[in-house]
């Protein structure tokens, strides 16, 4: 139920006030979801993955958080280096698409090879955004995780951040208006000519 609420929630706020937001979200992901996915089909990872491009920068590679996160995948400059991406003063390989989503395809790999793949995948996609380390802190504080070691039981538990216990709802949100536009009343908007659709102010961190 609580699944249900929150995803309701998002998505009518999507196709309601952000919805010349998610408009030219669903524009650029037209040029950059095929390559992701080619890249996730490769590393056999569950194509489903490639929507976090679209809630962490709404498929911008030049996207640049308040924080500091940059790129496609909004990597902070640690982890992409970790990931092999190089970021200095000269080079910042985050804005680069390919060389960025290999990287995500890579710490994604990671991430499910901790919290395990098919049900478990949510957990992978959190830890994405809070951190491996906040996420394992929470399955330690389940008592029976033979049962119930998966999201939406920590979910239910209110120990996670606000900003990740709705990381996977707004997700869900983006694939289903994603994949049915013309019901949400989506049409490709007209794009003006004289602005840009890849430019670091082209970016809004989707709020609750």
């Amino acid at each position: 139920p609580q699944m249900t609420e929150r995803v309701k929630y998002h998505l009518g706020i999507y196709s309601g006030r952000l919805k010349n937001v998610i408009g030219r979200y669903i524009v650029r992901r037209k040029k950059y979801f095929p390559m992701i996915e080619d890249i996730f089909k490769s590393k056999n990872l569950p194509l489903e993955l490639a929507y976090v491009s679209m809630l962490e920068s709404g498929f911008n590679p030049k996207a640049l958080s308040h924080a500091g996160a940059r790129g496609l995948w909004q990597f902070m400059p640690a982890t992409a280096r970790r990931y092999g991406l190089t970021v200095n003063k000269s080079l910042d390989e985050r804005i680069e698409p390919r060389k960025a989503t290999y990287a995500a395809a890579e710490y994604f790999k990671d991430l499910i090879s901790i919290f395990g793949g098919k049900r478990s995948v949510m957990l992978a996609i959190a830890a994405y955004n809070a951190g491996e380390h906040r996420i394992i802190g929470a399955l330690r504080q389940i008592e029976d995780p033979m049962r119930n070691r998966d999201f939406w039981y920590i979910y239910r538990m209110g120990i996670l951040a606000d900003e990740t216990n709705e990381y996977i709802p707004r997700i869900l949100a983006l694939m289903i208006i994603t994949e049915n536009q013309v019901e949400f009343g989506f049409k490709e908007p007209e794009r003006d000519k004289n602005a840009s659709l890849e430019s670091e102010d082209d970016f809004i961190e989707l709020g609750f």
